[in-house]
């Protein structure tokens, strides 16, 4: 497992929201269900095209992969099955 990464995209997105001002404690919740979401990647990772969550997120965004490719989500979806 890979942990490296995990953290990057949370601090990033934290200071961010800071710089525009939204609620301390929204954006503190909003960080840590980020960082979590990193953590599910790193420990349940383990397919797919795209190394981590945040190059999904970019190849979502680019139109070259889809949220159905997220190795986490299919696994939560397949378990509630």
């Amino acid at each position: 497992m890979d942990f490296s990464a995990v953290g990057k995209a949370s601090t990033e997105a934290k200071r961010f929201l800071a710089r525009l001002g939204l609620d301390q404690n929204f954006v503190k919740r909003i960080a840590i269900a980020m960082y979590e979401g990193e953590m599910n990647i790193a420990i349940h990772g383990g397919g797919g095209d795209a190394p981590d969550c945040r190059a999904l997120a970019e190849d979502i965004v680019k139109g070259e992969a889809k949220l159905d490719d997220c190795i986490v989500r299919l696994r939560k979806i397949n378990a509630e099955l």
